[in-house]
């Protein structure tokens, strides 16, 4: 089988009930929430204004029910943690490497 998406996020085979022949369909995933779409039906939408992109994350989003730009791993850690802004909480991170006077060894 060829991809039709250079990396697919995952395959849907379909195996008719009455013995058709088995599909197989590559699937692309929000890099924010998760959702997986079928990647033709995912070009249709982004042709149509459904889908976005983050260019923080480099990837397919949800488009504006994902806009804020919180990595599905840090959404599950908000759940977890029981944060009511889940979809939107993102700590601040700050990096002090290079800097003389911050000297962390």
């Amino acid at each position: 089988m060829r991809a039709s998406v250079t990396k697919p996020n995952g395959l849907i085979i379909t195996t008719p009930w009455d013995g058709g022949p088995e599909t197989q369909q590559d699937t692309v995933q929000c890099v924010h929430c998760g959702q997986h779409w079928v990647w033709e039906k995912a070009i249709l939408s982004a042709i149509q204004g459904g889908l976005g992109f983050c260019t923080r994350c480099n990837g397919i989003t949800c488009g504006d029910a994902c806009q804020a730009c919180v990595p599905q791993e840090q959404q599950l850690e908000n759940i977890e943690a029981g944060r009511l802004d889940w979809k939107e909480y993102r700590p601040i991170r700050v990096s002090f490497s290079g800097c003389p006077d911050h000297n962390l060894s």
